[in-house]
């Protein structure tokens, strides 16, 4: 659980990579490597993937920043201990997340 910035930054970037955080600039960068969308029908691509990357990039700051405030309040309130009995599994989580949304999808 202890890691320096060099390992914080390469697991962000293993994780954001992992989870297609790069596909949500092919709306934008669609139109410019697309010849036959190139006129009037695509005028305001770049702009609507422009403002989709803003929305989704506000979005996932103010997840991050609420998250971190209450992790930091837990730590200050629980200390270290929280670690030791509270632990979620996040892979559980999300195969459990995952698994319903496909049902949902199905149905």
């Amino acid at each position: 659980m202890r890691t320096g910035l060099a390992g914080l930054a390469l697991w962000s970037f293993a994780m954001s990579s992992a989870h297609g955080a790069g596909l949500m600039l092919v709306p934008a960068l669609l139109p410019l490597c697309n010849g036959a969308l190139a006129g009037p029908a695509a005028s305001g691509a770049f702009e609507a993937g422009a403002l989709a990357l803003v929305a989704h990039t506000a979005a996932m700051l103010a997840v991050i920043a609420a998250i971190s405030l209450l992790a930091m309040t837990l730590h200050e309130r629980t200390g270290l201990g929280f670690l030791r009995t509270g632990w979620i599994n996040i892979d559980w989580v999300w195969s459990v997340a995952l698994i319903a949304c496909g049902a949902w999808l199905f149905v």
